[in-house]
């Protein structure tokens, strides 16, 4: 009876702990979903460039050797999600109201992970255990990449967890039937792929599992129809016409090798990031022997170290980073669950990992510097304000034909505000395209910069900006200087 009492004891201390981790999480979340910090990790300005592009009523993909330069990173169907609640409701006017909701639209996309993990853990584990549900699905949360606060990684991670979930379900009554588990399956698992590209190696997994390892080839025709009938439907409503610009934004030099800038940044961080150690401890427990033999326990241990080796070997190449062992790190930690309620002698190695948590957490917000952007608040919304005075004041001036380039030490919310008048409002994406994987040219830049058509430079306090993209700025001077930016004219337009 003793025993029974200290191991319900020690759950409680575990779930309480998550519980403090998690509601701390979501407040600062919560916080930098309606304040003016620009970047609060990943790629948010270019994902919202992206949303308030579409809002504008111009196309998401468009040629990006052409002005204004534009280069979307993702798949399409997160910037219509958002897109599409916002005109909803009328939120579109404001620059900074459009961030909120996409910021807060994500969140509740990470709330709602509980309904996938919640069934995974009940239908499939047959786990009733609510302080076990309770305290994975915590777990799972803390451990979210900030690159998902504002990015597609949220809805992401919901439709792909759904999509695992009836892949399980479809194992655990492959012995008696075939149901429209996966044909459910392969309907999230589309949608997964056209909210993040990724989604394509984790349904080429399930497929290899199901011809392979399975051997049935119903299940697998099954599956591979309802995928790809569910693609040509998505394709059509969010691509359309624009499919060849889609191809060049998303998949032209996408692969190239690299294995300097893996050797410098990734080893780096697969060092300091203890998180994701954690995944390879989720796979050395997915293959402890003694667990019974199940085709969905079979399916998870594979995907998860199909995960981790794609993600490893794949980062030799421009387009996969250490954020994609996400979804296999989370799977990690749904299989902690099962070592919990089924294994006592592994309870309390389990709950150490699971209680990692906490710590993990604080190195999150220290690594993610989610504190100082949490004491710069204040600052954020000035600088939102000056970036807003300077951007109206250019725009005022700029002819149809003509262009502003604004390049900052520092992200800011300048080139979304300038809108489809600013040159290349996804720097970082486009400086990618060029010097890494050498896809886009923009010889319609240097021919434009030769012709004197880029009217407009905006530098921060007196600094013009001088090369981009191994051109130079040459016949600019200083037009005026207000709110610590600088705006640059050609001579030759005045």
């Amino acid at each position: 009876m003793k025993s029974i009492e200290k191991e319900i004891s020690k759950g409680r201390v575990i779930f309480i702990s998550l519980f403090i981790c998690f509601l701390s999480e979501f407040t600062i979340r919560f916080i930098l979903a309606l304040s003016y910090v620009p970047e609060t990790g990943g790629a948010s300005l270019d994902v919202l460039y992206g949303i308030v592009r579409m809002l504008s009523g111009r196309p998401l993909y468009t040629n990006p050797e052409l002005p204004p330069y534009a280069v979307i990173g993702y798949m399409p169907l997160h910037y219509y999600v958002v897109a599409g609640v916002s005109q909803l409701f009328g939120v579109g006017q404001s620059i900074h109201d459009v961030s909120a909701l996409n910021r807060v639209i994500n969140l509740l996309f990470n709330v709602s992970l509980f309904i996938p993990v919640h069934r995974i853990i009940k239908n499939i584990f047959e786990i009733r255990d609510r302080l076990t549900v309770w305290s994975v699905f915590f777990a799972v949360f803390i451990f979210i990449y900030s690159a998902d606060y504002s990015g597609p990684g949220s809805f992401y991670l919901l439709v792909l967890m759904f999509s695992i979930y009836y892949f399980l379900c479809f194992l655990k009554l492959h012995s008696n039937k075939y149901g429209s588990e996966l044909v459910l399956s392969g309907i999230f698992g589309a949608l997964a792929c056209f909210t993040n590209q990724f989604g394509f190696i984790i349904q080429i997994a399930s497929v290899l599992f199901l011809w392979l390892k399975m051997k049935d080839k119903k299940a697998t025709i099954r599956y591979a129809l309802s995928s790809v009938l569910s693609y040509l439907f998505l394709s059509i409503i969010l691509i359309g016409s624009s499919y060849n610009y889609w191809l060049r934004h998303l998949f032209n030099g996408l692969f190239h090798f690299d294995l300097i800038s893996f050797g410098e940044t990734d080893l780096y961080s697969f060092v300091i990031e203890i998180a994701y150690l954690l995944a390879i401890t989720g796979i050395t427990l997915s293959f402890f022997p003694r667990i019974k033999f199940d085709w969905w326990f079979v399916f998870l241990r594979f995907l998860i170290l199909f995960i981790f080796t794609i993600t490893v070997t794949g980062r030799l190449f421009f387009g996969l980073s250490i954020v994609y062992f996400e979804s296999g790190l989370m799977l990690a930690i749904l299989l902690f669950s099962v070592i919990i309620c089924n294994y006592p002698d592994l309870k309390a190695t389990s709950r150490v990992l699971l209680l990692c948590g906490s710590v993990i957490f604080i190195l999150n917000i220290y690594q993610n510097k989610t504190w100082e952007m949490l004491r710069d608040i204040r600052t954020y919304s000035k600088q939102y304000d000056d970036c807003a005075f300077v951007a109206g004041y250019v725009k005022q001036n700029v002819k149809n034909d003509e262009y502003i380039f604004a390049l900052t030490r520092q992200d800011n919310f300048m080139n979304t505000l300038i809108g489809e008048k600013a040159l290349f409002p996804n720097k970082k994406l486009a400086m990618s395209k060029y010097y890494n994987s050498k896809s886009l040219r923009y010889d319609d830049f240097r021919q434009r910069l030769k012709e004197g058509k880029i009217k407009y430079l905006i530098g921060e306090n007196d600094n013009q900006p001088a090369v981009f993209l191994d051109e130079a700025f040459v016949g600019f001077e200083k037009e005026s200087r207000s709110r610590g930016y600088s705006i640059f004219i050609l001579k030759a337009s005045k």
